[in-house]
């Protein structure tokens, strides 16, 4: 393979680490969501857990992993012209790309390390089996690493951190667009309110979408601090 000549061995090392992270994330997302879709379950039996069809997809979880998996899918097509000389560098648009849906899965990780499985009735492991095996961990945490490792760059300025919040932004808009039309009487059924945001039992709806927003910003900071502490200067830097 011809590698391009502006970049020296270290770099070229980093591109092809983030070039296999990224392909491996974006193959272990399609065999998941083959596996869900068609619930395939290889670690136990999940009656909760086995979300399967288009319903699958009005979980943030899923939704983000679709977003990480085209982006990994994308950073893959783009290395692979970057180490091949095609491209002198990797387009700014695409580091955004790849740091918002970063942000998306760290959401989804932190939430069931921290927040879900710590309190879940079926057991703190019940929530990394089968297909969340790899939307819950496997997948974020090869974007993280990719990203923050691999990926550094000094082309994402400090504004661009709150576009890591759009995922959430867009998604708690959707969710709550969704009760609100089929509410009845002040009520909604747990089919539309899912995730029970607007029962009332945790916190008001409007107050855990601001924690999620600034949670997903605090993420977005913390992981554009350290990709750009890992940037080595560089043609694309």
């Amino acid at each position: 393979m011809l590698y391009n000549i502006r970049m020296n061995a270290k770099e070229i090392k980093k591109i092809k680490i983030s070039l296999v992270m990224n392909a491996a994330s974006f193959l272990i997302f399609a065999v998941g969501l083959v596996f869900m879709l068609i619930g395939f379950q290889f670690m136990g039996y999940e009656k909760r857990l086995s979300a399967t069809t288009a319903e699958a997809f009005r979980f943030f979880t899923v939704d983000s992993n679709v977003i990480a998996g085209i982006a990994c899918l994308i950073m893959v097509i783009f290395e692979i012209r970057l180490l091949k000389g095609k491209t002198e560098s990797l387009p700014a648009w695409l580091y955004s790309l790849k740091h918002i849906a970063t942000v998306g899965v760290a959401i989804t990780f932190f939430t069931v390390l921290l927040i879900l499985a710590p309190f879940f009735e079926g057991g703190f492991f019940a929530l990394y089996m089968n297909s969340n095996l790899f939307f819950h961990l496997i997948i974020p945490l090869l974007c993280m690493i990719s990203f923050m490792f691999f990926e550094g760059t000094r082309r994402l300025r400090f504004g661009q951190t709150f576009l890591g919040i759009i995922t959430m932004l867009v998604y708690g808009v959707f969710y709550a667009a969704n009760v609100m039309t089929h509410m009845s009487g002040g009520q909604v059924s747990s089919k539309y309110d899912w995730y029970g945001l607007f029962s009332g039992t945790i916190a008001p709806w409007p107050v855990m979408m601001a924690i999620m927003v600034v949670m997903a910003w605090i993420i977005s900071f913390l992981l554009w601090l350290i990709n750009r502490k890992t940037a080595d200067s560089g043609p694309d830097k």
